[in-house]
């Protein structure tokens, strides 16, 4: 056979291990590696040479059926057990390599048979020598042949033998993401969500299985080992998950991260992450926000804010400069107003046209453009035609108001002074600060910069229509400086010609706004250069 297939076979028997808590996970795994090694085996047409086909290996004790998250505490005093301990172990680990590559049944059997009886006389040892019978019968109990079983602890040492007593040098998992509470989390189970919660000090606000799957994973490898997980990409930037951030690193050192990278059917949105145990402050972590994308570095403070926005993936080291820039010389929108969607309404149950007196005129997202509104469209406001929580007529119908479309390959808002309600496929806002003025809002929202920094750090899928959702809407950075004057005036004129003709041509005066939010935020010519795309 060729070299790939020695090499595979001496990986396999030698350096790889998996675990998992479905015996069916188990036994795909195993199918994948037996595919791999046939498809790299030379055939031949001789039946009784089975094609030139060798037998393959067994598995068995390579990869296992248990629960990842549960260790086998009390076993730490090794010191104290009887020396004949190391000999039977060392005996185990060299029946599983036996074992891997045994072709006869029976062979096969009597392997099993010496195997399970050196555990119960292993188990025996470790009781009389730890005192400890039921953390030593767990030992004893474990049987890697049997193809139905779970474990329900996981323990490398013992699993897999001695020599990984220190853990592995390399984990990679893509961990469950499962909420321990709320309507999707593990409420079934709850004497195994209790064990979790006080293995791990997880994040408190919504504990989650993939925090615990990274706590274990590092504790499994070695004091020079790496650990690679795909994990939710909010562990990068929400602030929720702040003190895990800390407590990462803390004792160790991240040095990759990759957003977006995943498999095909996975919608949410992601990261591959990758940590090294050993602890080093001053080296850079080094992201990037699609795969084919180049590195950029940042310094590991940067996963520490507790702001939402404090950290996320970009394009290029100029982004990410430029962004923090526009940040630090505003307030999030959140903090100045208010913001919420319309109403959900049925939509067999809106019209174009008024078909019967009782209707309404609405607003929905695409009757508004920038700075104007193209047309109305009507709905009979009743509460047995409404859909989804009812929404606060008063704030629907205030007279005047900033509405902005969800979607859209740009930020797009207009301005209603006429109380008109806005259907769910629009924000609105309302309770805006005092001294604040809605046009002067307007006037940011529509402009390039805004739109600039919702593309490159608020969108999350530009490969479809990009959403704008109600969270990412209250980080947008607004600087409000004591006069509003010349942004309000410029607006008033778009809008009194859109109110004429909504495809009117503004071009003109939505430059001037530009160039005051440039000025507004201090950018400098260079910087207006890669918000306007002229910049190589």
């Amino acid at each position: 056979n060729n070299d790939d297939y020695g090499r595979k076979l001496y990986l396999i028997e030698n350096c790889l291990y998996g675990v998992d808590i479905q015996p069916i996970a188990i036994q795909i795994t195993k199918l994948r590696f037996f595919i791999s090694l046939v498809c790299d085996q030379k055939t031949n047409r001789n039946k009784k040479d089975n094609h030139g086909i060798r037998p393959l290996p067994n598995l068995e004790t390579k990869f296992v059926a248990a629960n990842t998250l549960i260790g086998l505490p009390e076993m730490d005093q090794m010191e104290l057990v009887d020396p004949r301990v190391y000999k039977i172990e060392a005996d185990i680990e060299a029946l599983y390599h036996s074992h891997f590559s045994i072709q006869r049944r029976d062979q096969k059997l009597a392997v099993q048979s010496k195997v399970k009886a050196l555990r119960r006389e292993l188990a025996t040892l470790l009781a009389e020598s730890l005192m400890a019978p039921k953390k030593a019968q767990h030992v004893a109990d474990w049987d890697p042949f049997n193809p139905q079983s779970c474990a329900d602890f996981f323990d490398p040492h013992w699993m897999f033998g001695r020599s990984l007593k220190n853990g592995f040098d390399i984990v990679i998992g893509n961990p469950p993401w499962v909420s321990l509470i709320g309507k999707h989390g593990i409420e079934d189970n709850e004497k195994l969500k209790d064990v979790y919660l006080s293995l791990y000090d997880g994040n408190t606000y919504m504990p989650n299985l993939y925090e615990f799957f990274l706590r274990r994973g590092l504790d499994l490898i070695t004091a020079i080992g790496h650990l690679v997980y795909i994990i939710p990409d909010r562990f990068g930037f929400n602030e929720s998950f702040a003190s895990l951030r800390k407590r990462v690193l803390d004792k160790h050192a991240i040095l990759q991260i990759v957003y977006k990278w995943h498999f095909e059917s996975v919608i949410a949105d992601t990261m591959t992450i990758l940590i090294r145990h050993s602890k080093e402050p001053l080296v850079p972590i080094r992201i990037k926000n699609r795969p084919e994308e180049e590195f950029i570095e940042t310094k590991a403070s940067n996963l520490l804010s507790t702001s939402e926005c404090a950290f996320k993936g970009f394009k290029n080291l100029e982004t990410k400069l430029l962004v923090e820039k526009v940040n630090n010389r505003s307030t999030p929108l959140g903090s100045l107003a208010k913001s919420t969607s319309g109403f959900g309404g049925k939509s067999s149950l809106i019209s174009q046209d008024r078909r019967t007196i009782s209707q309404i005129p609405i607003l929905k997202g695409a009757s508004i453009g920038r700075y104007a509104i193209l047309g109305n469209c009507f709905f009979e406001f009743k509460p047995e035609n409404l859909s989804g929580r009812t929404r606060d007529t008063q704030k629907l119908g205030l007279r005047e108001k900033v509405l902005l479309r969800k979607t859209g390959d740009r930020l797009i808002a207009t301005y209603d002074d006429k109380g008109t309600f806005p259907e769910q496929s629009l924000y609105f806002l309302y309770d805006l600060k005092p001294g604040l003025s809605q046009k002067f809002v307007l006037g940011l929202l529509n402009s390039r910069l805004i739109t600039w920094f919702y593309l490159n750090f608020l969108v999350t899928n530009l490969d479809s229509t990009p959403q704008l959702k109600n969270s990412d809407l209250n980080i947008i950075p607004i600087t409000a400086p004591n006069s509003q004057t010349a942004i309000v005036t410029l607006v008033d004129e778009i809008l009194i010609a859109k109110k004429v003709n909504p495809i009117a041509d503004t071009s003109a005066l939505e430059r001037e706004i530009d160039q005051q939010v440039y000025a507004l935020y201090g950018l400098t010519p260079e910087e207006i250069a890669i918000v306007e795309g002229t910049a190589k």
